[in-house]
């Protein structure tokens, strides 16, 4: 036989040119800085890393004031030397009960002792109860309006230092009065499910 059919023919691998090699130089300068940018760009954070911005602070305001005490010779103590309580447990708005020639035009009839009820729905209305509790004496000091902040223990005038009439009417309502006749005044305190709360004045004064 002749040997070119004998002999096996030869192969020539043809190795792929690179594709860098394929582009002119202005071309592989682009591809180079390119590839740069995207190794020096920052990584985005993964979706468990966003940055969440925190609830706003709440104001004064917002605060939750809790009650002093069920037993109201705590509460009443803490109710006269704490404003944000005296604001929080002072019914708004306040039923107040005053002479009739007070009170206002069309506050319905006084009753049989010349007493009218209206409502008293300013922003003072806490105020009404205008005393503070002295813990050393154990007793109560007319302070008048308007109440100016407590700053620290309150320390009452030993001479015009009392002890309050405590009418109690039943084991959820409480009266209590000072004062002479006829400046005399009375406040009533009731109690829900959740605390007492100054819910009606009397003021006989004229």
């Amino acid at each position: 036989m002749p040997d070119s059919i004998l002999t096996p023919p030869t192969y020539v691998a043809h190795m792929p040119t690179s594709p860098t090699r394929s582009f002119g130089p202005i071309r592989q300068l682009f591809l180079l800085n390119v590839i740069a940018l995207v190794a020096c760009a920052e990584p985005l954070p993964p979706p468990s890393a966003a940055v969440v911005s925190p609830p706003p602070a709440s104001s004064s305001t917002e605060r939750e004031v809790t009650c002093p005490s069920q037993d109201f010779a705590v509460f009443l103590p803490a109710f006269a030397n704490n404003d944000e309580v005296r604001k929080r447990f002072t019914r708004s708005p306040l039923e107040l009960a005053v002479r009739s020639h007070r009170a206002p035009v069309d506050a319905p009839p006084a009753d049989r002792d010349g007493m009218a009820m209206t409502t008293d729905a300013t922003a003072s209305a806490h105020q009404v109860f205008a005393y503070r509790y002295d813990p050393k004496l154990g007793r109560y000091e007319h302070v008048g309006t308007p109440l100016e902040p407590l700053v620290g223990e309150f320390v009452a005038d030993p001479e015009w230092a009392f002890e309050f009439d405590v009418d109690a009417q039943s084991s959820d309502e409480v009266r209590i009065s000072a004062g002479p006749e006829p400046e005399r005044k009375t406040f009533v305190f009731s109690r829900s499910s959740d605390c007492w709360q100054l819910t009606r004045a009397y003021d006989f004064g004229d």
